[in-house]
């Protein structure tokens, strides 16, 4: 909504009015236009109501009259009381401005010293009529009462500067007791502040989830005070959270409120383990607020017990709810796989079964470079790594991260795989002068999403959405392209005597939390990566190679109709 004589010139304020032509001769001016000196469009509005006041009742009051030396001091002391009074009851609602003040009031001395009452005419003329009083703009005491509203500004400005410096020994102030307003902090300013100090080692893709996460909490409290954050909007927050809407973004939900969301036939919440991780960023917000006393926030109140949450629905973990694909389904997986156009989407037809006999998750093998194919000792390698062990920098086309220290690792290929052609497709790759692995492809199905650090979006949506439900049969909501992981760590428990479970959990890169607490106490702290080597490629590959679905691979060679 505009107001009424406020005009905004850059960062700026001003109060500017056109005279009406009978008001003109008494003002000597056309309009009047007058710094405001603030950015704050509060303290401007304040103001320019204040001035409009004064002079639309100066309209009506010009006539003739007598100006004496005591007029012109009630009328700089008035003025003086009132521009210091509105300062008070604004303060603290902006940054430190005493040095801005400072400048002012310097200026000001200098035009006294040159006699130059240019800038305070039209106040000069605004007060007179205010007050009934007619005097010439040539006459000595008109020039008496600019110097003395020159003088007024200058010792206001000085004043107010030294109220932004915290001293109220100033001449006015001694005595009083200012109306100090805490500074208080906006929602959005401790989120700002936690990403700085906490996110500086974040990954691109984890920056992304936490920004979608403070969205909702935005979305749900609004900007509010840190000082207004207690157990009860805490409560609030987590009753919307659990209820809140699953692809918030996208149609229908985007352009409704929660509200008209969750009335929807078609409403669905998010998953409890997205919650979960929602949640835990709040937690991790408020712990961050708490410590930090400016933001007033008593203690972590989303860390309470009441809050708990469970790993899944029913209280069942996530993993459980994974089926691994058994003989029949991967059957029903190479038949799909054989129609699959290994020409122009190769990366539909490879990734799948490097994930089925690799045993790697679906974001490793989609940032595959070429030089990550490599032979080590004479073996057939792939390198699992990320952009700090390949000391790159870390710019937006070439983001690769790993799960964590153990996912680091060099694994050796499955002969199945060299049997299939996997490494005379990555020669191809490379003959084309191609970095990655899935690169300079006719569709961008695999690497559109990499500058957010997550290569496999694609590939997971056309893997669940599309090629999941047309082939598998049995159950092919408990069967998500995570389950071929799943199936290679299975199939090793279930099949082979004597299992090497290091070797194993060398292939998918894992160390158990029985084993972490261990290494830890062993080591006082030391991270494992730092005294313990990979497993040798020999060591792996003899537990590899005896890995077997039992499927015939000339189902991969037919194409089914």
């Amino acid at each position: 909504m505009s107001i009424p004589y406020l005009v905004q010139r850059g960062n700026q304020y001003y109060f500017q009015i056109r005279l009406p032509a009978d008001i003109q001769p008494f003002f000597q001016c056309s309009q009047i236009k007058k710094s405001l000196r603030t950015r704050s469009v509060r303290q401007a509005t304040t103001l320019v109501k204040v001035l409009t006041a004064e002079i639309e009742k100066a309209f009506f009051m010009i006539r003739s009259g007598l100006l004496t030396p005591q007029m012109i001091l009630d009328i700089c002391t008035d003025v003086k009381e009132r521009m210091l009074e509105v300062h008070r009851q604004n303060s603290f609602e902006a940054p430190n401005r005493s040095q801005t003040y400072r400048q002012f009031a310097a200026e000001l001395k200098t035009q006294l010293q040159n006699r130059d009452y240019s800038s305070v005419q039209a106040d000069a003329c605004m007060h007179l009529a205010s007050r009934n009083i007619s005097v010439e703009a040539s006459s000595q005491e008109f020039k008496t009462l600019c110097d003395g509203l020159l003088r007024t500004e200058m010792r206001v400005s000085e004043v107010i500067a030294d109220r932004e410096e915290g001293n109220l020994r100033n001449g006015y102030d001694d005595g009083l007791i200012m109306r100090v307003r805490e500074q208080k902090y906006r929602l959005t300013e401790l989120m700002d502040d936690y990403i700085s100090m906490s996110g500086k080692t974040w990954e691109v893709r984890t920056r992304g989830k936490k920004d979608d996460n403070f969205k909702k909490v935005l979305e749900i409290w609004g900007d509010i005070n840190t000082v207004d954050i207690n157990k009860d909007r805490v409560q609030h927050l987590y009753e919307e959270l659990k209820n809140y809407p699953v692809n918030r973004c996208k149609n229908p939900y985007a352009p409704l409120t929660l509200d008209e969301c969750r009335k929807l036939p078609t409403f669905r919440a998010m998953h409890q383990t997205t919650f979960k991780d929602t949640w835990h960023d709040v937690s991790s917000l408020l712990l961050f607020g708490s410590e930090n006393d400016k933001y007033k926030i008593a203690r972590n109140y989303a860390a309470d017990r009441v809050f708990r949450i469970t790993k899944g629905k029913g209280g069942e973990p996530t993993t459980t709810k994974r089926a691994v694909y058994s003989p029949y389904d991967i059957e029903c997986l190479f038949r799909g796989l054989a129609k699959e156009n290994r020409v122009r989407q190769p990366q539909r037809y490879w990734i799948p079964l490097i994930g089925l006999y690799q045993g790697m998750r679906q974001n490793e093998i989609c940032q595959l470079y070429c030089d990550d194919v490599l032979e080590v000792d004479g073996i057939p390698c792939i390198r699992i790594t990320d952009n700090v062990d390949r000391n790159q920098h870390l710019i937006e086309s070439n983001l690769k991260s790993v799960k964590n220290e153990q996912s680091r690792r060099t694994i050796p290929v499955h002969p199945t795989l060299i049997q299939l052609g996997f490494l005379d497709f990555v020669a191809s790759r490379r003959k084309q002068k191609c970095v990655k692995v899935w690169e300079k492809l006719k569709t961008p199905a695999v690497d559109y999403y990499a500058k957010q650090g997550n290569h496999s979006h694609y590939v997971s949506k056309w893997y669940c959405d599309t090629f999941r439900k047309n082939h598998i049969v049995v159950d092919p909501e408990l069967k998500p392209f995570h389950s071929l992981r799943h199936s290679f760590i299975d199939w090793h428990f279930q099949n082979v005597k004597n299992l090497d479970f290091t070797a194993v959990k060398g292939l998918v890169g894992h160390v158990d939390n029985a084993e972490q607490k261990i290494l830890g106490a062993l080591f006082n702290g030391v991270t494992w990566r730092e005294y313990a080597k990979e497993v040798r490629p020999e060591r792996l590959l003899e537990a590899l190679i005896r890995l077997d679905y039992g499927v015939d691979l000339k189902l991969l060679k037919r194409k089914y109709t």
